[in-house]
């Protein structure tokens, strides 16, 4: 899927602060004052932001931000099926939910 240099930009950002930041807290901690308790500190501040509940009312914008669909971009792949094979002609359709379908291909299972 093509992305724009904004989106990438996104990208990279979300997983340096999802990925980066807890190191950085732990690593500030520790030269700020040096003590197991910082660490602990830093520890529970970490936990706080990781396991805090989404807001239920603002759950469609979270879906539809610029960050969730730049997210979708990054994370989508396209899969090039050859249709005029008869085990792949269903492949990524309706029809693989039919057990005539998965009985024939088995031990296979396909995902629609």
């Amino acid at each position: 899927c093509p992305m724009s240099s904004l989106d990438e930009f996104f990208i990279v950002s979300f997983f340096l602060v999802t990925l980066g930041l807890p190191w950085a807290l732990i690593g500030c901690a520790l030269v700020a004052s040096g003590s197991w308790t910082a660490l602990g500190g830093v520890a529970v501040a970490t936990a706080v932001f990781v396991l805090h509940p989404i807001p239920h009312r603002s759950l469609k914008y979270f879906r539809s931000s610029r960050l969730a669909l730049a997210l979708l971009r990054y994370f989508t792949f396209e899969c090039i099926v050859n249709r005029d094979d008869p085990i792949m002609a269903v492949f990524g359709t309706q029809a693989v939910d039919a057990p005539a379908a998965q009985l024939r291909h088995l031990p296979a299972i396909y995902l629609a």
